[in-house]
């Protein structure tokens, strides 16, 4: 007779570090304006303050009073504002195959374009300033990554002024579009308070929680301080953060956007896979065409230690590039930008930037495209003109949603509302160069 004798052994439950949609920890220079700022992962672009206003004191860089809370991983300095009722903001990778895809449908550029999933959202934020001035960061739909205000869509919280106060005492608050939902958590002058929302994208509409300084992090998920849904969907493409209207006045730090509670307030016992990090060096960034570059992406680094690849978007239309190292002779004018996007082991990505200036024989360059305002907008119909003058042969007008216009007559844009519209150009970098125009309003 034989015996079988089946050992049994324990099954060990791994947890898979956490990999961040987004992530910036503002561990930037102290100092130095927001405006520009590229660190993080799961971003678009760099963080642009409304106007690229650069005053300072202002939207900035600081580490003279880091905020905390419990045993929240931390980078180190923290953005603090405001200045002249200015927003700032960045737009999300919501590209197809990036790291928000998930949340997007195929052939969307909007997160909540897929539904059934979760989200979370989390950051530190502190009122520094005894005044009724709005600290806030929010999750909105606009491609105007500054501009929540161009849109209904979108999930904020923090202090609003006229709308967080409860019986004199002002409260940290939800806004689920142009809704405010108070909670019962006061907003103390020089406490930061961690603040998280969980999103989910429901069929019929999009259901929040928040949670306020939550009496446990990591891999305990606390008791919400209140729940609320929107009517209809909500879709977002960009985070804006308002810090006030004077120097000073409020702090914003730990930005995350990811898949779990744990991974948006993670403690010590939380493993977290960082994104690497991008550094450009470049032997010349200006001269005379035919400009030949020399490229160097040695300096990147990823903070785990493991391998890089390495891609060059040399921004001149040329076919991108892999490799630590390379050379680039530069034909086209213009002031451009080059791209280096670092990948780790794990997928994470940042990209850095270096202008390139290429001028012709007598040291000059074209503008590569201008618009016009033909004719404003009324307050009260679609009636604005905007004429595309010089431009490359591709060429976008995109409303703050992010629709694509129809032109007119071939470079013009009729019966356009009142708001901020994007011109984008470019050969076949299309959508690298954007800056905002006004119609009326």
């Amino acid at each position: 007779m034989r015996t079988l004798i089946l050992l049994l052994l324990p099954l060990l439950a791994t947890t898979q570090p956490c990999i961040y949609q987004a992530y910036d920890a503002f561990d930037y220079a102290a100092g130095e304006p927001l405006n520009g700022q590229n660190g993080g992962s799961g971003w678009l672009e760099p963080w642009l303050v409304q106007n690229n206003d650069t005053v300072l004191p202002g939207f900035q860089i600081d580490n003279s009073a880091a905020p905390v809370y419990g045993d929240l991983q931390v980078a180190g300095n923290y953005a603090l504002g405001g200045r002249a009722y200015l927003t700032a903001g960045r737009r999300l990778n919501t590209a197809d195959g990036g790291p928000f895809d998930e949340w997007v449908a195929e052939n969307n550029s909007a997160i909540g374009t897929q539904t059934g999933g979760t989200l979370w959202m989390s950051a530190l934020l502190r009122k520094d300033q005894n005044n009724n001035q709005s600290v806030f960061t929010s999750l909105h739909a606009s491609t105007a990554p500054w501009c929540d205000n161009c849109t209904a869509e979108k999930v904020a919280f923090g202090y609003f002024e006229g709308q967080s106060d409860v019986g004199g005492q002002r409260r940290w608050t939800l806004r689920i579009g142009n809704n405010y939902y108070t909670s019962d958590v006061p907003v103390t002058v020089g406490a930061t308070a961690f603040i998280a929302v969980k999103i989910q994208f429901n069929a019929n509409n999009t259901a929040v929680e928040l949670y306020v300084n939550p009496a446990t992090l990591g891999q305990s998920t606390p008791t919400p301080a209140l729940a609320q849904s929107s009517a209809t969907p909500l879709t977002f493409r960009s985070v804006a953060v308002y810090l006030g209207n004077s120097p000073g006045n409020g702090t914003v730090d730990e930005l995350r956007l990811a898949a779990s509670y744990a991974c948006a307030a993670p403690d010590g016992n939380v493993e977290v896979n960082l994104p690497p990090v991008a550094v450009i060096a470049a032997s010349t960034t200006d001269g005379q065409a035919p400009l030949t570059v020399n490229l160097s992406a040695a300096g990147s680094y990823d903070p785990e230690g493991g391998p890089l690849t390495y891609s060059w978007d040399f921004g001149d239309g040329s076919p991108d590039e892999s490799g630590q190292n390379l050379q680039h002779v530069y034909s086209t004018l213009g002031s451009l930008t080059a791209r280096l996007t670092v990948r780790d082991e794990v997928g994470l990505e940042h990209t850095a930037l270096q202008s390139i200036l290429v001028r012709n024989e007598n040291n000059t360059f074209p503008c590569l495209s201008s618009f016009s305002l033909l004719q404003q907008a009324s307050c009260s119909a679609p009636t604005g003109i905007i004429r595309i003058n010089e431009h490359p042969a591709t060429f976008a007008l995109t409303n703050a949603a992010g629709t694509a216009l129809m032109p007119v007559n071939g470079n013009e844009y009729h019966n356009l509302a009142a708001g901020i519209y994007l011109h984008r150009f470019g050969g076949e970098r299309l959508f690298r160069s954007v800056y905002p125009a006004r119609a009326g309003g």
